[in-house]
């Protein structure tokens, strides 16, 4: 995948989650419906934030084990201010 896109716009490489109850699937506000890789981050968000219960990463340590561009890990930063 990262042959066909070589710059930044992608940042994960992971199939992405789509919440079949919203239009398009899509459940991220903007910006983050207006990116490329929204359905990866989408699944970063549903695993760490709702199945996991987190709403904050103070205190915590988050190890990425992803083999993708660290999108997800970026994500999980911004979102939960570590």
């Amino acid at each position: 995948m990262t042959l066909w896109y070589p710059g930044k716009e992608l940042t994960l490489l992971n199939v992405g989650y789509a919440d079949m109850g919203e239009v398009q699937g899509l459940f991220l506000e903007d910006p983050y419906k207006k990116l490329l890789d929204r359905y990866r981050l989408q699944l970063y968000h549903k695993i760490v934030i709702e199945n996991g219960n987190i709403d904050t990463m103070e205190g915590k340590t988050l190890l990425e084990t992803g083999c993708g561009r660290g999108g997800g890990l970026d994500y999980l930063a911004i979102k939960l201010k570590p």
